[in-house]
């Protein structure tokens, strides 16, 4: 499954988690009270998994504490 994964991009993750309806509460385009950082529930899954790829092809993995507006 990882070897999967890391063939497919980032887009392609995303997609994915936004087609699964148990990861809709973590897909949201608004700020959730009291979770602020790291922007919208969504910036934060496409920042989880930039952390993930990278560890998975054995990069070191830079701090990301918030995504520019376009990438949310």
């Amino acid at each position: 499954m990882a070897r999967a994964a890391l063939s497919a991009s980032e887009d392609d993750a995303m997609a994915r988690l936004n087609a699964t309806p148990s990861f809709a509460l973590f897909m949201g385009s608004e700020p959730l009270p009291g979770l602020a950082y790291g922007g919208t529930p969504r910036s934060r899954a496409r920042i989880n998994l930039r952390v993930a790829m990278a560890e998975l092809r054995g990069e070191e993995v830079p701090l990301i504490m918030n995504l520019p507006p376009d990438q949310q």
